[in-house]
């Protein structure tokens, strides 16, 4: 319930000031990994229903996919990836990486949501 989803939030906030955080940033990773790991875990146990996974920043009901579930698994991968990778000074240049890794991202959100049918059209158009 809306409880939960409070925790989830609270948690997301905390691992990304985590990766903010000179000392944190794997702690911060792998939070983050944590948190998309269970995402993908719970949206697995609702295959085939239809809910608002809360995936993108508008609500849309649709039947859990393997998109859908794909999505946060991915993301933790990399989350997990980050955390194992040797740290770097931050730059200038790397709010703008992380802007354009949320520009593509809901861009595949979007995409996504296009019938299945009309995603083929597009790759095969006649």
């Amino acid at each position: 319930g809306f409880p939960l989803l409070l925790v989830a939030a609270a948690c997301e906030v905390l691992a990304a000031l985590a990766l903010m955080v000179p000392a944190m940033p794997a702690a911060g990773a792998l939070g983050a990994a944590a948190i998309w790991l269970s995402y993908g875990v719970a949206l697995a146990r609702r295959y085939g229903q239809r809910l608002d996974c809360g995936c993108d920043l508008s609500a849309r009901e649709k039947p859990v996919d393997g998109l859908a579930i794909a999505r946060p698994v991915i993301l933790a991968m990399l989350a997990a990836a980050l955390a194992v990778s040797p740290a770097t000074a931050w730059t200038a240049d790397a709010p703008f990486a992380a802007l354009a890794l949320l520009a593509l991202w809901f861009a595949a959100g979007e995409l996504a949501q296009l019938p299945a049918a009309a995603r083929l059209s597009q790759r095969n158009p006649t």
